[in-house]
């Protein structure tokens, strides 16, 4: 191309310098140009020839379109050409790495799909001759009792408050109640009437001794008069019937006048107890201790025997109830000693006793409700606070110890997951024991020492190869109930909240335990979510 484009320039400029010199030698010579006649078909004068510039002009006109082909070819080479390039470039930046991704992860899940599955393994520990066995509790006060008014009336004064420390009588607070302040008056007036009616009853029967005796008097001496017929007998008997006469007339006096006295005791125990229940206006304490409830104010209406005025507890020593599983109750005496620890006070025991077991079994959750008191002069224990008492038990029989996570459930029953010498696994029924939450005591069927997997998920299946790797958490930290470092056992879990504050809960106190693995360990786990994922990035390439 650029071989012609010289050769054109060539050819061109020889015209021109042609064009040039003819145009120096006739320049003198030239005639002025005339116009030229459009009606004829030729010149009118002498005929006119091209100027070089027309010339000029001409040839520009005939090689500009060249020019545009030209330049049109140039422009489409190089767009073709970087059109090419992008599309290498694309090539080796997008495609080419896809294929050796997929090359890699072909070849990664080969290998992966002809490794043996790697399972977590803990080795079968045998049951220590005593266990920590751990239970929950809410703390409560030994001595708790609610203060009501005995008095209908209305709240006039409050001498304590929430928290405040009494004594035993100390008045807390003061009702008035004007119809119980009348009922003593009017029971007064009626002791004065009875007081009254005993005196006139002595009086009458002081009259009616008298009379007694003067009858008796004339009877005698009108019956010796008839005795000599000095009179007659009609005479005689009259006198002797006024004197019997009398005579009942006396014992009724003296009947009336022990109906007086009864009215005098009955008028005082009256007025005493009326006495009594004006003493109630003013509420005491039944004993020392605080104060741990506050239900009115004052100007409150109080209905006797109904409205609750204030709640005292005595927290010198506090005590708690906890439920102790059927196979630890028979190990379990009166005044064994606890350890009773609480979140509050990390690190620190607080000492107490057994104090009193129920010395029975609940049939719904076979457990013994068992009293543990500690004393707490300190004042650094609160009623209503959770508690983890510790009681040491020595075990019973010989069984061994597996992780919680290694139990399966099938068709033929419990069993574990065994590895072998030969790196194979072996599903082994066995019978469980207790079961301690993140440990299983197992009665029969193991062995201590050998290699139980944990998490073995559906795919252990009798027989598989396998790579053991021993577990390095072979003593987890001591969360419940159970062999020391294992947790509460699940089935001792109960409610909270019996009469009077008090808490009944199960042997549930640890909620410890690890959280178990769907699957196979935790190795072979994390080798199919890879697995899975390079199979997913193989189908996103070959779409």
């Amino acid at each position: 191309m650029s071989e012609d484009r010289r050769r054109e320039d060539s050819a061109a400029n020889r015209r021109a310098r042609e064009f040039r010199g003819m145009d120096d030698e006739t320049k003198s010579l030239r005639p002025y140009p005339q116009a030229e006649n459009k009606s004829s078909p030729g010149p009118v004068g002498q005929s006119s020839r091209p100027t070089l510039q027309q010339e000029k002009n001409a040839e520009h006109e005939e090689e500009k379109p060249k020019r545009n082909r030209a330049a049109t070819q140039r422009k489409a080479k190089r767009i073709a050409w970087w059109i090419g390039a992008a599309f290498l470039l694309f090539l080796a930046i997008g495609f080419i790495p896809r294929l050796f991704r997929r090359h890699h992860l072909a070849s990664e899940k080969k290998s992966q799909e002809n490794a043996l599955p790697s399972v977590t393994v803990e080795l079968a520990k045998a049951v220590p001759p005593t266990v920590d066995l751990q239970l929950s509790g809410t703390m409560s006060a030994l001595t708790e009792a609610p203060v009501l008014a005995r008095a209908d009336g209305y709240l006039v004064k409050r001498l304590v408050d929430i928290g405040d420390h009494v004594r035993r009588g100390q008045v807390m607070a003061i009702v008035d109640s004007p119809d119980l302040d009348q009922q003593v008056l009017q029971a007064q007036a009626g002791l004065r009437e009875s007081q009254s009616a005993y005196q006139q009853s002595e009086s009458a029967l002081d009259q009616a001794k008298a009379n007694k005796g003067l009858a008796e008097v004339s009877a005698q001496r009108w019956q010796t008069l008839q005795e000599k017929g000095a009179v007659s007998r009609q005479e005689n008997d009259g006198y002797q019937a006024n004197f019997k006469a009398q005579s009942a007339n006396t014992d009724a006096s003296q009947a009336n006048v022990r109906s007086a006295a009864h009215n005098i005791a009955s008028s005082e125990a009256n007025l005493q107890r009326l006495i009594e229940l004006q003493s109630f206006e003013q509420v005491r304490s039944p004993f020392d201790g605080i104060v741990t409830d506050r239900n009115l104010d004052i100007g409150a209406l109080i209905t006797s025997g109904s409205t609750l005025l204030y709640r005292v507890a005595q927290i010198d020593t506090l005590r708690t109830y906890i439920e102790i599983p059927q196979s630890n109750a028979p190990v379990v005496k009166v005044g064994q000693s606890v350890a009773v620890s609480f979140a509050e006070y990390p690190g620190r025991n607080f000492a107490g006793s057994v104090t009193r077991t129920s010395q029975s079994l609940d049939p719904t959750t076979r457990t013994m409700l068992t009293e543990v008191q500690l004393p707490n002069d300190d004042r650094a224990l609160l009623p209503g606070m959770y508690a983890t008492v510790k009681l040491t038990v020595p075990t019973m029989g010989s069984a061994v110890l597996v992780a919680g996570e290694s139990m399966m459930t099938r068709a033929q029953g419990p069993s574990v997951a065994v590895v072998t010498d030969q790196n194979t696994i072996h599903i082994q029924p066995i019978n469980v024991g207790h079961d301690y939450g993140n440990t299983v005591e197992v009665l029969n069927g193991l062995s201590p020492g050998e290699k139980v997997i944990v998490n073995p998920g559906d795919n252990a299946l009798e027989g598989t190869k396998v790579n053991p790797i021993v577990s390095n958490n072979q003593n987890p930290p001591s969360t419940g109930s159970g062999a020391p470092g294992q947790a509460a056992p699940k089935s001792e879990q109960q409610g909270q909240g019996q009469a009077q504050g008090q808490s009944g809960e199960g042997g549930q106190a640890g909620q410890g335990g690890q959280s178990g693995q769907s699957g196979q360990s935790q190795s072979n786990s994390k080798k199919d979510k890879k697995t899975k994922k390079a199979e997913e990035k193989t189908d996103k390439t070959n779409k």
